[in-house]
């Protein structure tokens, strides 16, 4: 166990080293670490390699009903090399994509087409249509906001289950549509604050406090502060200081929602406990208790089953039968551990491309997230800390596409919430169409 240990360790060492590395670059030749974009980087990069010192503790597995940590421990380790080395491969091509600077090769793209043909009213109309809806169904089947009655899952496994994750994701499209609006042009103050209330209403701490407050906070930091102006470094280490104080208000107000939705029950040491070796950063846990299921199931690469799952996955279960074997939430429960009504573990960005495809889907994986992710880096660059023009709308939606497709290849689960996109760019373009106003357009497109 001494040189299992030991191997997990200094594969986390050389990722810490080389991340340093990466970002000690990035802060002298671009002048910031942190971006509206890239706080999932920063959740990968916790989560993979400071993370796993603590699994070695008994304590850590209790959640997924294991004693003793040593019996985990090479699944464990095995966890850690397919995670870190994807997160190098990552970083890597990070670092190529951002020191070449490539970027957009043309000026008008899929999402920013989509976005002209959108204007004021028929996002407006989508929104408060959204909300209407949202606060019907929670309190007509729930008697009250999840964040404060307890019911933050009581979707799950009812008929009203797809509606209520199709509001969540158009609240939360919509709350940063709003939230750029009002800082490029101080405009939709109320849309984007009722969207984050609501939001906040659903007691998911990830979807409010990591992406959308977070984006919209480092934004209007970068706006605050000009980097065009003397004493640049200054200035980029004063923007960065107010990030990491924002990273720190965001986490602590994790905690409280934590405490509310468990009723005021929770201590200090519990909210320690749930840090350290509870669910919310346990991807390479989990992924060392699936690879031990796929390892003893003796199914062998399952050759992109789960990923043709996702790209199905806005076919209902009960009418696939495909779907529901093979999507990754009953694959990686129901399948390998007869689990059910269970969500789904979480293996780490890297796992469900090792369990289809081997080191091969690992490293296309890998390159193909270090390229998308470094790509919007470029465009944030570019635009708001570069040439300091800012992001219109149509950029924003390309981001958030970008970022769809992202997290498909990382964990399918999810894909739904890429369809949910598509479906709102399309519906929002049917609805302008009927009340376009060439005046609108124009607006809406050279917003900055």
């Amino acid at each position: 166990l001494g040189d299992v240990y030991k191997r997990q360790r200094i594969c986390c060492i050389i990722g810490i080293i080389v991340t340093i590395l990466f970002y000690l670059w990035k802060f002298k030749i671009k002048n910031y670490i942190f971006s509206p974009f890239n706080i999932s980087v920063l959740v990968l990069l916790f989560v993979t390699l400071i993370m796993p010192f603590f699994f070695t503790a008994d304590m850590a597995w209790i959640a997924l009903g294991i004693t003793n940590a040593k019996s985990m421990a090479k699944y464990l380790s095995n966890s850690v090399i397919i995670n870190v080395c994807g997160l190098l491969i990552f970083i890597l091509t990070a670092f190529y994509v951002e020191s070449k600077r490539i970027e957009v090769r043309f000026r008008i793209n899929v999402a920013e087409t989509f976005m002209v043909n959108i204007n004021p009213r028929a996002l407006s109309f989508m929104f408060w249509m959204t909300a209407v809806a949202w606060v019907g169904i929670v309190f007509t089947f729930n008697h009250g906001i999840p964040l404060l009655n307890g019911g933050r899952t009581f979707y799950i496994n009812t008929a009203i289950s797809p509606v209520y994750l199709l509001l969540n994701e158009l609240l939360f499209i919509l709350s940063l549509i709003y939230g750029v609006q009002y800082i490029t042009r101080k405009k939709r103050l109320i849309e984007f604050f009722t969207s984050v209330i609501l939001l906040i209403g659903t007691g998911n701490r990830g979807t409010v406090l990591l992406s959308t407050i977070y984006p919209i906070g480092v934004l209007w930091f970068y706006y605050k502060d000009s980097n065009t102006a003397k004493g640049l470094k200054k200035k980029a280490r004063k923007t960065t200081w107010r990030i990491i104080w924002l990273g720190a208000v965001l986490l602590s107000a994790g905690m409280i929602m934590m405490l509310v939705r468990n009723g005021i029950k929770t201590n200090v040491k519990d909210l320690i406990f749930e840090f350290l070796y509870g669910n919310s950063f346990s991807d390479i846990r989990d992924g060392a208790f699936v690879l031990k299921g796929w390892k003893e199931s003796k199914l062998g690469y399952i050759c992109g089953k789960t990923y043709l799952a996702g790209l199905i996955s806005f076919i209902p279960s009960s009418m696939s039968p495909f779907k529901m074997k093979w999507g990754w939430g009953r694959f990686s429960t129901e399948m390998l551990f007869g689990w059910e009504n269970h969500p789904g573990l979480r293996g780490g960005n890297f796992m469900e491309a090792y369990v289809n495809f081997g080191w091969i889907g690992v490293i296309f994986s890998a390159i193909l997230q270090g390229y998308i992710s470094a790509y919007i880096e470029n465009l944030f660059y570019e635009m708001c800390v570069r040439k300091k023009v800012g992001l219109h709308l149509g950029k924003v939606l390309m981001i958030v596409l970008l970022q769809k497709l992202q997290g498909f290849l990382i964990c399918t689960s999810g894909n739904y919430t890429l369809f949910v996109f598509i479906a709102f760019v399309l519906v929002s373009v049917l609805l302008s169409a009927l009340t376009r106003d060439k005046k609108e357009i124009r607006i809406i497109y050279h917003t900055r």
